[in-house]
């Protein structure tokens, strides 16, 4: 490519000018929240102005005991503000290095500027697989470009001298140089994705759980806190002071404050953690989608082999001689721009010639399999041999296959439809690849081979890696107007596949209730990176594939991919247990609302004595054991599986409270069987949540009941609570009963959701 003699390029001065006047190629990131937000987003919440509220009231009732609720609040926003602070800055440090530098001509010097430093005026390189940072007008050059995802065209476009390239599309093939016209909020693809991220976020069912609870618990709690304080107040007749105290416990007890900034921490330490293994986490909850992945979908290339190919043999057919291949490979080489594996292979085995006159380039497509020069000679081609020859010669591919059989590529060199040479390429096997096919085969995780190669290279290559059912594979190319459902279900290689086909196989698999990974690195990868439930890129992979990623492999390494699995599932599997612990309060107060409203009785319990509950049988154990491993897949609906240990263990402390109602003892010496009771509900919950027992659990759970027995007997009067003598026998029926009740109503609770399943299933 020639040097650009029409300009120099910004010098300092205009470049700074630009920049004072906003001419600037940024917009407001939106891969981290700011500061100000990460604070507002954790003080300035609806539940935590409920809590202020209730604590106001409390306060007014002159027993300041029962606010100790406030200092969970606060210590739960001060928690959850710094470790997402400290995830903020991991993110924003990590993110610098992803950010893709491009070649800027400056003071008549080629130098490389971050892609978001950009100013109006700049000349810029571009070449394949480039992201175009902004609008720009080729000078220079010959690009192809896929403007898919600002058109909705598949189809890659020609760019010559003059055309314009609009930023977020993608360059497929060619080399050019470019002015920048447009920066910023003046791209053409922020005028009309003004709320678009660069990805979409990772799907999340805990989040979605947690939005529909949140609603509901926000909806209800309000009408329920006025009815069950006229009820008290009014209908009962207790003091106001007292109305009070208990109509705040009833709603304290609805609301699992802990839960959503449980979740925060967690995701936000996961965070941390994976910073440590130099992985890049651009969405929290993508960390949710990879612990739920049953299926991953990986290119060959980088994933299986290493990215590199090398000729092993050059074949020469219908006569010609081998020094009349490198002739015109050598010339053809010379004049083609274009910058891929297969092309680094041939520059490293044919030296380069200047023998021949071009007179046209047509740079390598990836929809077009094929790249095309012109001579005096002819028009040659060099690429897959089905998308060249149209009149497809037996003897060709019976030599063909005896290399594809062997895992090895061919590609063919012809002159209009004649095959002149077969060019044997072989892939190099990565390492590690044997070790991670087999780790995500013990973890259940099927693997999906997506690639443009021939479909029996690819199989012969994952056979060499252990891929299950590796010999089930399909040509793509004629399949192209089929339904892919039939096809993602019988075959695991998938050869000469389109970028667009790579979307239609990831929303297949998804229809069929599969969470689908998508590792990719490359242009034609975007549609599928964008669709999968969660996408990952590397480091060194294209900037239209980072965008488009919730994962960036910073060490470029596929063989990072099974710690981060792990991480994930082990994240997920603890915040599913404590979700189950949170969610215990949450349903029994619900309940004893009703029971209140329906039978006129008082709530039974004081805001102080689910403080305590929370504390230490939730709050503090839940938040140390979240980095206990726990690495099995995550199956089922988040809230189902929770519920599977809340509702048994609410519906015994509902039970244990509506007896004790009944049984007309005075209202301290209930105080304290309820809380007794309550707590051995929540212990054996805690207990049955976290098997299998290792040595910190059993150290967590005894240690905090031992804590939570010292204050309950000593703290006596602040707990309005009495224990006597007479009533160790009812706490010894309790300890015994209590369990045995529980393990009762769990099998219940499996029956039930077992026969609900089969009626729905028959619906």
């Amino acid at each position: 490519m020639s040097t650009i003699t029409q300009t120099k390029g910004l010098t300092p001065e205009q470049v700074n000018q630009r920049i004072l006047e906003g001419k600037i190629n940024r917009v407001k990131d939106t891969l981290s929240r700011s500061y100000g937000e990460i604070i507002k987003n954790h003080i300035f919440t609806y539940f935590n102005f409920i809590h202020l509220v209730l604590f106001i009231l409390v306060v007014l009732t002159g027993q300041i005991q029962n606010g100790l609720f406030m200092i969970t609040i606060l210590f739960n926003a001060m928690i959850g503000i710094l470790n997402e602070i400290k995830a903020k800055r991991i993110i924003d440090e990590l993110t610098i290095l992803v950010v893709d530098e491009v070649e800027t001509l400056r003071d008549e010097k080629w130098i490389k500027v971050r892609s978001d430093d950009l100013v109006l005026d700049d000349v810029i390189k571009l070449k394949t697989a480039m992201q175009v940072p902004c609008d720009c007008e080729l000078l220079e050059g010959y690009l192809e470009v896929d403007e898919s995802i600002l058109t909705g065209e598949s189809l890659s476009i020609e760019k010559n001298p003059h055309d314009t390239l609009y930023g977020a599309s993608n360059v497929v093939s060619g080399e050019g140089v470019v002015k920048v016209i447009h920066v910023g909020k003046d791209n053409y693809s922020e005028t009309i994705m003004k709320d678009a991220k660069k990805y979409i976020p990772a799907r999340s069912i805990i989040q979605r759980d947690l939005t529909r609870l949140l609603r509901f618990i926000s909806f209800v709690i309000v009408p329920i806190g006025i009815l069950l304080f006229l009820l008290q107040s009014q209908v009962m007749h207790l003091l106001w002071q007292e109305s009070t105290l208990k109509t705040v416990s009833a709603l304290i007890g609805m609301i699992p404050e802990g839960l959503v900034v449980l979740t925060s921490i967690a995701l936000s330490i996961s965070v941390i953690r994976l910073s440590q293994k130099n992985v890049l986490v651009q969405d929290l909850y993508s960390i949710e989608s990879l612990a739920r992945v049953d299926i991953v979908c990986v290119d060959k290339t980088g994933t299986l082999t290493e990215g590199k190919m090398r000729v092993l043999e050059v074949i020469p057919m219908n006569h010609h001689s081998l020094e009349e291949i490198q002739n015109i490979m050598g010339n053809y080489l010379r004049v083609l721009s274009d910058s891929n594996m297969t092309s680094n292979a041939l520059h490293d085995y044919f030296p380069l010639k200047d023998t021949l006159q071009e007179s046209s380039v047509e740079p390598f497509a990836s929809a077009r399999k094929y790249s095309a020069v012109t001579f005096e000679e002819g028009i040659y081609r060099l690429g897959a041999y089905e998308y060249i020859i149209h009149e497809e010669n037996e003897e060709d591919h019976k030599k063909m296959n005896a290399y594809l059989d062997k895992g090895n590529r061919v590609i063919v060199l012809a002159k209009e439809e004649e095959v002149i040479a077969l060019i044997v390429l072989e892939d190099i096997i990565r390492e590690n690849a044997k070790e991670i096919m087999g780790y995500l085969t013990r973890q259940g995780v099927r693997i999906k081979v997506i690639s443009g190669d021939h479909p029996k290279t690819v199989s012969n290559i994952a056979k060499k890696v252990n891929i299950a059912d590796a010999d089930k594979y399909v040509d793509l190319s004629s399949h192209q107007e089929e339904d892919m459902t039939n096809l993602v279900q019988e075959n695991t290689i998938f050869g000469r596949v389109l970028p667009e086909q790579k979307k239609q196989m990831v929303v297949a698999l998804q229809k069929l209730g599969h969470t689908v990974a998508m590792i990719g690195d490359g242009v034609n990868d975007v549609p599928a990176l964008k669709l999968a439930d969660v996408g990952v890129s590397v480091k060194n992979g294209s900037s239209a594939a980072k965008n488009s990623a919730n994962i960036i492999l910073l060490n470029n390494d596929f063989g990072d991919f099974p710690p981060i699995i792990n991480e994930g599932r082990r994240v997920i599997n603890n915040i599913s247990r404590a979700a189950s612990m949170y969610l215990v309060k949450t349903v029994f107060s619900i309940l004893l609302s009703l029971l209140v409203i329906l039978v006129l009785k008082p709530y039974v319990f004081l805001p102080i004595h689910l403080t305590l509950l929370s504390a230490f049988a939730v709050g503090i154990p839940t938040l140390i054991l979240q980095l206990e491993p726990s690495f099995e897949r995550i199956q089922g609906d988040f809230f189902v599986n929770a519920l599977r240990h809340s509702i048994p263990t609410s519906l015994t402390i509902f039970i244990v409270s509506f007896g004790l109602v009944l049984s007309g003892i005075d209202t301290n010496r209930m105080y304290g069987m309820l809380i007794l009771f309550s707590a051995i509900a929540y212990f054996y919950t805690l207990y049955k949540v976290y098997r299998p027992m290792n040595l910190l659990k059993r150290s967590v759970i005894g240690i905090m009941m031992i804590v939570f027995v010292f204050v309950v007997f000593f703290f006596q009067k602040y707990l309005e609570i009495t224990f006597v003598s007479s009533d160790f026998l009812y706490y010894g029926i309790g300890i015994l009963v209590v369990p045995l009740l529980m393990m009762s109503l769990t099998y219940l609770y499996d029956v039930a959701v077992k026969g609900y399943r089969s009626i729905m299933k028959k619906v």
